[in-house]
C-alpha cells in the first residue's frame, strides 16, 4: 500500500472516530445545557476527570521519575519499590524518651533524667534498635504488632535538632521517594492534610507533587471515578468515551509531538494514560479496604465505620479507619504513598506523665497496624514517623512515680529530638550495612542529653529527611541512584556513613 493510500484511510478513520466524539458529546447536550463556565465544567466532571482523560498520570510528575516506557494499570503494585508510610506526630513527640539513644561511638548515655527515662534506665532490643525496657510506645507497638513482624523489621533512629511547635520543619521525604521510583497504580501520594506533602510539615530538598487530601474513603473513591454528570454514563457508554481517547491519543492526537524527540515521552505518557483510564473504567478498582475481615482484625475497625479524619490518635475509631484505607492503598500499590498525621504531642502541656505515655502508646499502635499491614499483604515497607521538636522532663521530684525517677514532661526541647525508620520485609529483618564503630541501630547520635549537632545530619532536619531517603533507597536495592535524584547532597562517603538498611534479609 503506498503512502498517499494509507494517509487517506488514517484520516477517513480519524474523522469516523471525530464523528463519534460528536456523538457522545450530542448524548450529553440533551440532558445538560453546554457547560460553558468552570463552574458548569466542574459540574459536569469535565475537569475533575475528564480534564484528566489526556494525561492524568503526567500532572505532577517530574522529570526524575517520570518514566515513559512503562505502561502499568489494575490496582496493584507498579514497581518493586517498597511501600511508603509517613506518620507525622504533632507538637514535639519524645522519640527519645522511648528509644534509648547513644552517642555517636555507640556508647550509653551519663544520664536520661532529662529524657524522662532515670537515670541508668533499662533497655530491650526490639527490631535491632535498643529501647527503655518501660517505653509506652514499644507497649503500643507490640500491642498490635506480633513478635513474628517485630522479627521481620529494622529500626533506625536518626536524632537531629528541629524546631518546635511548627509545621515549617523541612522534613517531609515524600518528594524524594517519588523522585526516586515510588509510584502508584491508580491513585497518587495521598496525605490527611492541606499542605502539599499532605503530611504536617514542608518537603525535605523536593518539594512533591500536590498530595490528594483524603478526609475519608470517599475522596480516593472520587479520584478514580468518574464524576458529575458524566458519572451517569453507563459502564458500556464510559468505556467507549475512553477508549475513544485512548486512540486519539495513540494516533492522531499525539502525531505532532511525537515528531519532536524532546516530547517524545510525553507521547508515551498520554498513550499509557488513556490506556489505564480505559482499564480503570472496564475492570474498575476497589480502593475501600474495610469489607476485608483481616483489615478490619488489624485495625479494630468494622465495615461501615465512619472513616472521616479528625487527626487523633490511634485511640479514636475514625482516625484508624481512615488510616486503614490510605494504609492498605499504599502497600498494596494503589497508591503511591500515604501520609498520615496525629496531634496533641505537645504533651507537656496541661498533661501529667501518665496522660502524656497515652499518647506514645497510640503511637506505637498505629506503627504496629501499618507493620501488621505490610505482612499481610506481603510487601517490603518503609514507615517513616517524624514530629517537630520534642520534650523534656525536669527532675524526679515531679513524678507520678518518685520511685522510677521518670518526672513528668515540662517543656518543649528541640535538641532532644529524632525521626525513626520502620523497616520491614517478609522475608526477614534486612541486613545491617552500617559502619564500623558506630551503632547500626542509629545515624549520628546524642552527646551528653541532647542531640550531637557536629554530627553532619544532626543539625538540619532536610538533611536529616535526605538520610532517611538514602536509606529508603538502599532498602530498595538502589543505592546508586541516591546521587542522581539528590545530587551534591552527600559525599559519597557520606552515604556509606549513614545507610543502615540493606536491602536483602540477613543470613
Amino acid at each position: 500500500m503506498d503512502n498517499k493510500k494509507a494517509k487517506k484511510i488514517s484520516e477517513q478513520e480519524f474523522k469516523r472516530r471525530r464523528s463519534n466524539v460528536k456523538q457522545l458529546l450530542e448524548w450529553y447536550c440533551e440532558q445538560h445545557k453546554y457547560p460553558t463556565t468552570r463552574r458548569e465544567l466542574l459540574s459536569a466532571g469535565l475537569i475533575t476527570f475528564g480534564g484528566s482523560l489526556f494525561l492524568p498520570t503526567f500532572m505532577g510528575m517530574n522529570k526524575a521519575h517520570a518514566q515513559a516506557d512503562v505502561c502499568d494499570s489494575g490496582g496493584a503494585a507498579t514497581n518493586d519499590m517498597p511501600a511508603f508510610i509517613n506518620l507525622s506526630l504533632g507538637g514535639g513527640a519524645m522519640f527519645a524518651g522511648n528509644l534509648k539513644p547513644q552517642d555517636i561511638a555507640g556508647s550509653n548515655l551519663a544520664s536520661y533524667t532529662t529524657l524522662g527515662m532515670g537515670g541508668t534506665p533499662g533497655e530491650v532490643v526490639v527490631g535491632g534498635a535498643l529501647w527503655w525496657d518501660q517505653s509506652p510506645m514499644l507497649s503500643g507497638l507490640q500491642e498490635t504488632a506480633s513478635a513474628a513482624v517485630l522479627a521481620n523489621t529494622r529500626i533506625v533512629s536518626i536524632p537531629c535538632r528541629s524546631t518546635d511547635d511548627t509545621r515549617n520543619n523541612q522534613m517531609d521525604a515524600t518528594g524524594m521517594v517519588l523522585a526516586g521510583g515510588l509510584s502508584g497504580a491508580v491513585l497518587p501520594n495521598m496525605g490527611v492534610e492541606s499542605r502539599v506533602t499532605g503530611a504536617r510539615h514542608e518537603p525535605a530538598i523536593i518539594t512533591p507533587p500536590n498530595a490528594l487530601r483524603v478526609t475519608g474513603v470517599d475522596d480516593m473513591e472520587n479520584a478514580i471515578s468518574l464524576a458529575g454528570a458524566l458519572g451517569t454514563m453507563s459502564t458500556d457508554q464510559a468505556g467507549k468515551l475512553l477508549k475513544l481517547v485512548q486512540d486519539l491519543n495513540s494516533e492522531q492526537g499525539l502525531r505532532a509531538i511525537q515528531r519532536d524527540p524532546a516530547a517524545s515521552n510525553l507521547a508515551k505518557l498520554a498513550k499509557c494514560a488513556a490506556k489505564q483510564n480505559t482499564d480503570l473504567i472496564a475492570n474498575g478498582v476497589d480502593v475501600n479496604a474495610q469489607d476485608d475481615p483481616q483489615i478490619q482484625a488489624i485495625w479494630n475497625i468494622q465495615a461501615n465505620t465512619d472513616n472521616r479524619n479528625n487527626n487523633n490518635p490511634d485511640d479514636d475509631i475514625r482516625t484508624r479507619a481512615l488510616a486503614a484505607n490510605m494504609v492498605n492503598a499504599a502497600i498494596t500499590g494503589q497508591a503511591a504513598s500515604a501520609s498520615l498525621s496525629s496531634g496533641g504531642y505537645d504533651y507537656h502541656l496541661g498533661r501529667n506523665r501518665g496522660q502524656a505515655n497515652v499518647l506514645d502508646v497510640a503511637a506505637g499502635r498505629s506503627i504496629g497496624r501499618i507493620l501488621e499491614t505490610a505482612a499481610l499483604r506481603g510487601r517490603p515497607t518503609f514507615i517513616y514517623v517524624n514530629s517537630d521538636g520534642a520534650t523534656r522532663t525536669q527532675d524526679a521530684q515531679d513524678s507520678d512515680d518518685p520511685a522510677s525517677g521518670n518526672s513528668n514532661w515540662r517543656g518543649d526541647s528541640g535538641s532532644q529530638a529524632m525521626g525513626v525508620i520502620f523497616a520491614y520485609h517478609p522475608g526477614g529483618a534486612v541486613e545491617n550495612v552500617g559502619p564500623a564503630g558506630m551503632p547500626q541501630h542509629q545515624v549520628g547520635g546524642f552527646q551528653g542529653a541532647s542531640v550531637n549537632t557536629n554530627y553532619f545530619t544532626g543539625n538540619n532536619p532536610s538533611i536529616m529527611a535526605a538520610a532517611v531517603f538514602a536509606n529508603y533507597m538502599s532498602f530498595a536495592g538502589k543505592t546508586g541512584q541516591i546521587e542522581s535524584v539528590i545530587p551534591g547532597t552527600f559525599s559519597s562517603a557520606q552515604i556509606d556513613e549513614i545507610i543502615r538498611l540493606g536491602k536483602d534479609p540477613a543470613a
